[in-house]
């Protein structure tokens, strides 16, 4: 039994194949995970602002 991610490296390793077609449900399921990538590297860019923030409180206010 395939996992259910098992479609994704099979389209980086042909994406450059251009002979053939591709189903519409392939294109959406693939567009459906690189929206989910993102929105995940997203939320993590936006805590480890958040993080160096906190930290840097403390020293801004020292500074007053």
């Amino acid at each position: 039994m395939n996992s259910m991610l098992s479609f994704y490296p099979q389209f980086w390793t042909q994406s450059f194949d251009f002979e053939g077609r591709t189903s519409r449900i392939d294109y959406w399921k693939i567009v459906l995970v690189n929206l989910i990538i993102g929105g995940v590297l997203a939320k993590v860019s936006r805590l480890q602002l958040f993080i160096s923030f906190l930290l840097s409180l403390p020293s801004a206010l020292a500074w007053r």
